[in-house]
């Protein structure tokens, strides 16, 4: 009778190796997919980080680029304005210069 305690005893003890390397099994994989998941996170948060940065330089770039243009428009409306006053004046002195002909040729 002894015997077979022993046997039941040795049993138990194999069958609560084998649940706590069952265990350890589970653990070391639960571990490894944390550390998998970690590790994409990490990678996306450098791939947000890099868009992050390249969004705010071309954000900047199209500021820059807004500028550029408004002042382009600026110098044209200003050299659209003196072509204008010329174009007055010499119509100005042609007219005036009509009239004088006109008027010394009555």
């Amino acid at each position: 009778m002894p015997q077979q305690s022993t046997l039941n005893g040795s049993d138990l003890s194999d069958q609560l190796t084998e649940n706590i390397k069952q265990q350890e099994s589970t653990l070391e994989n639960t571990l490894n997919q944390i550390q998998q998941k970690d590790s994409d996170l990490r990678n996306k948060i450098q791939r947000s980080i890099m868009q992050q940065r390249e969004i705010d330089y071309k954000q900047k770039l199209i500021e820059t680029r807004n500028r550029m243009l408004q002042l382009s428009q600026e110098k044209n409306m200003y050299k659209s304005k003196v072509i204008y006053t010329l174009l007055a004046v010499v119509m100005l002195l042609t007219i005036i210069i009509l009239a004088i002909y006109i008027y010394f040729n009555k």
